[in-house]
């Protein structure tokens, strides 16, 4: 039976990576009957549009936007965004409702080590203007482990299987993935069309900061907070403007590193 797989993430599990390659690969995915969809694409490698319009609630736009599924030839057609993620029940069911009827849904989830991902989600909040250290963001999740969408899985797996049933939706230990080799040997088994991994290279993508750039980032980010001049990610933007051209900067950054990274081993000392 034809089929949708929707990759719904989560973030910081190599979405990003995935979405490139799959992107690269659009051509040579038709010619074995699988469709990375450029509908919902908005520009991007990703199908954040779908996401957007599914949040919304506007279930007209929704429909206008998946329609052109209908007519996909391929067997398996792949939607991925990472913010599928942030749907909820009546999101999900909004967006299940606007799917082909005569296409099935499987649904693919990456699980990561919670330290691991509760410290990849603070730089990824950093980079895009947080202001908190990591100690107090880790806490917001900590503190309520079972309302953290990081640290309690089926917050979001639940929702997805409540509409599509339990055994349409496939986890994936992003974790071993990794220890095995490449991430998308994995995507593409969780697929059942594990031949697509011949297609693209492996990339480099959306790659994680060393913790003492992030540190100094999140100092300029309070800064920046302070002076009223904090907007999204402009901080970061000018930052790494300035890490590739400017001699002065660059010395900072220097010293910045040997000052962090001495007061983390330190405080790693006493612990």
């Amino acid at each position: 039976m034809p089929r949708i797989v929707l990759h719904i993430g989560p973030h910081k599990t190599g979405t990003t990576y995935l979405q490139a390659r799959l992107h690269e690969s659009r051509e040579a995915l038709r010619a074995v009957d699988v469709d990375y969809w450029e509908g919902g694409l908005d520009g991007t490698t990703a199908h954040h549009k779908i996401a957007e319009v599914t949040r919304s609630g506007d279930e007209a736009a929704l429909a206008r936007l998946l329609q052109p599924l209908e007519n996909v030839a391929q067997e398996v057609v792949i939607l991925s965004s990472e913010n599928f993620d942030l749907l909820r029940g009546p999101g999900v069911q909004r967006l299940k409702a606007a799917l082909p009827a005569g296409r099935s849904v499987e649904v693919v989830y990456f699980v990561r080590d919670a330290t691991e991902l509760l410290l990849s989600s603070w730089q990824e909040h950093v980079k895009h203007g947080g202001v908190p250290g990591f100690h107090a963001y880790a806490i917001q999740h900590l503190a309520t482990p079972l309302a953290s969408s990081l640290l309690n899985p089926c917050r979001v797996l639940d929702v997805y299987r409540n509409a599509f049933g339990t055994d349409a939706v496939s986890v994936v230990d992003y974790d071993e993935a990794r220890a095995s080799g490449d991430i998308f040997d994995a995507f593409a088994t969780a697929c059942g069309r594990p031949e697509i991994t011949r297609f693209g290279a492996p990339l480099r993508s959306n790659m994680t900061m060393e913790l003492w750039f992030a540190e100094f980032m999140r100092a300029l980010n309070v800064l920046a907070l302070e002076a009223g001049v904090l907007r999204y990610s402009n901080v970061r933007q000018a930052l790494l403007r300035l890490r590739k051209s400017d001699a002065a900067m660059q010395l900072l950054l220097a010293e910045a590193q040997r000052r962090i990274t001495g007061a983390m081993q330190i405080g790693r000392a006493h612990v």
